[in-house]
């Protein structure tokens, strides 16, 4: 095994077995990683609930900000426009599909990555911005565990707030 000083990179097994290697630099922007490399050194990391993807999508985003920060997103969005209220990389890495981006944000959440959960939080906020429930559920692929005397003191409150 190599030493704490030769490692260039922290190998992590992924759900299904895959293997992914990410630069030391870049996976101690983690702080769940970087605790896990202070305990252990030398050895690989097994994250059986992240699937092969993600962690390669995480692995894109920890190698980007390797020697920069991200900018800070200013919450609440400022704009409606969400591609005005983030930097362009960072618009490009986030403009997927609401199953990735939930994937990232419990990955983020669980690696302890901030930056990454702030701008997957901010992409699920202009997401549902202004949506009533029916379509959050839809947007968020959610199924209505609501009942029906519930739902419908729930429609009266959106269509009061229509009112307003």
């Amino acid at each position: 095994m190599l030493s704490k000083k030769e490692r260039q990179a922290i190998n992590i097994i992924c759900k299904g077995g895959d293997k992914i290697s990410i630069k030391l630099e870049a996976a101690k922007i983690s702080i769940f990683i970087c605790n896990y490399l202070n305990d252990y050194p030398n050895e690989d990391l097994y994250l059986k609930n992240i699937k092969y993807p993600t962690l390669k999508k995480i692995k894109k985003y920890l190698e980007h900000y390797m020697h920069n920060t991200p900018k800070k997103i200013e919450m609440p969005l400022p704009n409606k426009d969400f591609k005005d209220c983030i930097d362009e990389w960072d618009y490009d890495f986030i403009n997927c599909d609401t199953e990735t981006i939930l994937e990232l944000m419990i990955a983020a959440n669980f690696l302890d990555i901030n930056s990454l959960l702030d701008l997957t939080s901010a992409k699920i906020a202009s997401l549902i911005k202004g949506k009533n429930s029916e379509e959050i559920r839809r947007i968020l692929n959610m199924e209505n565990d609501i009942d029906e005397c519930d739902e419908i003191e729930e429609q009266a409150n959106n269509n009061k707030n229509l009112m307003e």
